[in-house]
């Protein structure tokens, strides 16, 4: 956390599966101020990446170790060779051939980094063309994958449901808001000044005043906080799946850079 604040994964609009995957992280406040700030993302384990569905619980959201293994772990280096073996030999590969040419591979055990004064003008203008369309795609999911995450109209509607909840509990009627089915737009442009001045509005003009038994508004409770949940879900997997498709993107930055 690069911010002075500490949050809450659900309040940072972060998915769980992140917690370990996140390399930099700047609020939205923070990010208002200085849009030059992004959250970054540290490389992921290989083996989730290559899972069948990468963006889901069963796949290891793990960070890589970095320029020594692809992956988080032995364990998952393994797991995923075992894997790729086994779909290799499917396929009717050779896997004694296979095993002959790697059994006397080693374990690398550092990195060096090689450097050529002359043809380093050159190397950093082809690096430069080939990396251009990924950053680009990576800003771009970036954009994206901010546009959701700064999107306060579901935190209003379910502020605003509890209000409305509270509200029909305390009296005789159905209590049913209306403004619980403005879209996006008006909710975010006009929901925090609803919500700050709820208990001191006058007009009931918003509120169905039925009786509780209400037969058009019946169970608008559990309605409305389910079709939030669900929305949130949704939110929840479109960000993830954006994060994952922003570290396939770096990693492949890194391989081609």
């Amino acid at each position: 956390n690069r911010c002075n604040e500490w949050y809450h994964l659900d309040c940072a609009r972060l998915a769980e599966v992140l917690r370990d995957l996140i390399d930099k992280f700047y609020c939205s406040i923070c990010r208002h101020d200085s849009p030059n700030l992004q959250t970054t993302f540290k490389s992921r384990c290989r083996r989730g990446l290559e899972h069948l569905d990468p963006s889901s619980r069963e796949a290891c959201h793990k960070p890589a170790r970095g320029l020594l293994s692809k992956y988080c772990s032995d364990r998952c280096g393994f797991d995923n060779v075992k894997q790729r073996l086994h779909t290799f030999a499917a396929s009717g590969g050779n896997t004694d051939l296979f095993w002959d040419n790697v059994k006397h591979a080693q374990k690398p055990e550092a990195v060096v980094l090689s450097h050529d004064p002359l043809g380093s003008v050159t190397l950093r203008a082809q690096s430069a063309n080939k990396l251009e369309p990924l950053r680009a795609a990576l800003a771009e999911v970036q954009r994206h994958r901010s546009a959701i995450a700064r999107n306060d109209a579901l935190f209003l509607r379910k502020c605003l449901l509890k209000l409305a909840i509270d509200r029909a509990s305390q009296i005789s009627q159905c209590g049913f808001d209306g403004r619980l089915c403005w879209d996006d737009e008006f909710v975010a442009d006009r929901g925090s000044a609803i919500i700050e001045g709820y208990d001191a509005e006058c007009t009931e003009q918003w509120w169905c005043t039925e009786s509780p038994q209400c037969v058009r508004h019946q169970g608008w409770q559990i309605i409305r906080a389910n079709d939030f949940e669900k929305e949130s879900a949704k939110m929840d997997q479109a960000i993830l799946r954006l994060a994952t498709l922003e570290r396939q993107i770096r990693n492949q930055i890194e391989i081609d850079g």
